[in-house]
């Protein structure tokens, strides 16, 4: 394993402060320890930014730098600012996004440089590279081993979701369709040939595009199950302790992306993805969900609007 590689990791804290300081915590104790951290904190209004600021200030063994910015300019766009800074000052290395709501074992990090080294060895074309994720909540748990897309289905899933994690996935790193946002590794080489993440998603489907990005770039991507990661999903975006309301914008999100994945990568499949939200709707008013019910009526009108416009040109405004 090369130690010189600096890993560039780049952590997203959006007014959840407590997971950004335990995230740090389990870095502190990698086996490796060539890596520079970049946190961006966004749109600070519960005292994140003086939180954080304190924890690196008592732990200052940790090469850190803290980004505060006024706006949520979402997982893409947060991300990007650092991207952004890589590629133009051509640093060299790895880069890894690292939701902060993830936490890390002794050898997660050395684990994926030394499968993503052994992959260019193999003339294997490493694209993005991804850990085993666990379930934080239930133990030894499954959350992804990678995610599997198929267009002509329309179905997204985590790969081994749910499962008792008996060591089913575990052996060498293997292909996958994309990997989880939450942690997501790649050579800085890889980077300066695909680019930034796509800032249109907002939250959510930037992961897969990006990844599908790679694949078109001509690189693949993989699952490293021997790296683990614990995820207590949902906590990074907020949606796990979010009300009512914002769990339907989170929803919001979710669907207009997932509608824009098909529109930039298969938009002559795009009816695949139609048809699956009108059966969604349909389940939501059999259930008589309205309120989720009118959240996708209103994705569904303000797409077939876009795409009328993008018909007829005319400007959205």
């Amino acid at each position: 394993m090369d130690q010189h590689k600096t890993v560039h990791i780049i952590i997203v804290n959006y007014l959840t402060w407590q997971h950004t300081t335990e995230c740090l915590k389990s870095i502190i104790c990698s086996s490796y320890q060539n890596f520079k951290i970049r946190i961006v904190s966004m749109a600070d209004c519960d005292g994140s930014d003086k939180k954080i600021l304190n924890f690196l200030d008592q732990h200052r063994q940790l090469n850190a730098e803290f980004i505060s910015i006024p706006e949520n300019k979402g997982f893409a766009g947060a991300n990007n600012l650092v991207l952004n800074k890589i590629i133009n000052d051509n640093l060299h290395g790895y880069v890894w996004l690292l939701n902060n709501d993830i936490t890390l074992t002794e050898d997660t990090l050395r684990t994926l440089v030394d499968a993503y080294e052994k992959l260019e060895q193999d003339n294997k074309s490493p694209g993005i590279l991804g850990p085993k994720i666990l379930e934080a909540d239930v133990s030894n748990t499954i959350q992804a081993v990678g995610g599997a897309f198929n267009p002509r289905q329309g179905h997204i899933k985590f790969i081994g979701k749910g499962e008792k994690d008996l060591g089913q996935y575990d052996g060498k790193a293997h292909k996958v369709d994309y990997l989880l946002g939450a942690a997501m590794f790649l050579s800085t080489d890889v980077l300066h040939k695909i680019g930034l993440m796509d800032e249109r998603y907002f939250l959510y489907c930037e992961d897969i595009d990006w990844c599908i990005t790679a694949q078109n770039f001509g690189f693949n991507n993989y699952v490293c199950p021997s790296s683990v990661v614990v995820h207590e999903q949902g906590a990074s975006t907020g949606v796990k302790y979010s009300k009512h309301k914002q769990q339907l914008n989170t929803l919001k999100f979710l669907h207009s992306s997932y509608l824009k994945l098909y529109r930039k990568h298969y938009a002559n499949q795009i009816y695949i993805a139609r048809f699956l939200l009108f059966k969604l709707l349909s389940g939501k008013i059999l259930d008589r969900n309205m309120r989720e019910a009118l959240l996708i009526i209103k994705v569904l009108f303000r797409d077939f609007r876009a795409n009328l416009n993008r018909k007829h040109k005319i400007p959205t405004g």
